[in-house]
This record gives C-alpha cells, structure tokens and sequence, in this order.
C-alpha cells in the first residue's frame, strides 16, 4: 500500500502541475514530459492494485477503489490534454484526428480495463467517454465524432468484467 500512495501522489501532483502549467505555458518539454510521466505512473499504480490480490470490504472501499477512480480519470484526462496540446499547438483539428485519439483512448482503456480488471477504473473512463460524446454533440454539434466517442464505453465496460 506504501508503494500505492506514492504512485497515487505522483499521479495527483502530475495532474495538479499539469493545470497548473498549461495556461501560463505555450506547447513546450514541460508539457510534454508531464503527460509522458503521468502516462508511466498510472499504469504502474494499477500495476500495484493487480499485483496485491484480491481486495475487499473496507480494504477495497477505501484503499484499492479511490486509487482505480482516480487513476481511470487522470488517465481519461491525459488522453483528453494530449488532444488539447494537438489543438493549442496550432494544429488544424480535423475530424481525423478526434477519431484517431478516440480511438487511441477506446483501445488503451480496454486494455488497462481488462488488465486490471477494475469496473471502478472502467466507470471512469466510461464516465469521460460520455462527457466527451455529450460535449461534441450539444456544443460542437458534431453528432458522428459523438457517437463514435459513445462507442467504446461498453467495451471498456465488458473488457472489465472479463478481465483481472
């Protein structure tokens, strides 16, 4: 559990400095090494929830589900910065590349679901999916790439339940 909260740390203080940042900052290393850090710590404190065991009760409650929701969201949001930094860069934003990155998040949240086999960790990435489906078809009024955000939600879901 020692290890599990200096992986969570590291995570939140990743997240934190990366809010911090990128308002102030133009597209630079610091940007960058921040989402490729945060993209190594993630998968490695899922790593360590997996590698204890099976959790339950009060242990999993409040020890193993905090860590898996956070990092299902803080790893929803660094697939959703890396789309941010694309656009901020000056990049023209096609419809390629939303689709290209939603595919991305579908199959790297399938396989982390999977791996882990976490429903908490799948209901944050879930979660994001219909933010994102809900944000491009109410504001962007772009029904195609809000219906292929929608998309990958129940097989993140399924690769939950199947896996671990």
């Amino acid at each position: 559990m020692r290890t599990l909260g200096w992986l969570a740390i590291a995570a939140w203080t990743l997240n934190t400095a990366w809010e911090w940042h990128v308002p102030r900052r133009d597209i630079d290393g610091t940007r960058v090494a921040l989402i490729a850090t945060a993209l190594v710590a993630l998968p490695a404190a899922v790593w360590t929830i997996r590698s204890a065991g099976p959790v339950q009760g009060w242990a999993f409650w409040l020890g193993a589900a905090p860590l898996q929701l956070l990092a299902g969201g803080i790893s929803a949001a660094t697939r959703v910065k890396v789309g941010s930094t694309i656009k901020w860069s000056g990049a023209p934003v096609r419809a390629g590349w939303q689709l290209a990155l939603l595919i991305v998040a579908g199959v790297l949240g399938t396989a982390v679901a999977w791996w882990c086999g976490s429903l908490v960790y799948a209901g944050a990435v879930v979660w994001a999916l219909v933010g994102i489906v809900l944000r491009t078809i109410a504001r962007d009024r772009n029904l195609a790439i809000g219906a292929s955000a929608g998309l990958p939600g129940p097989v993140v879901l399924a690769a939950a339940a199947e896996g671990g």
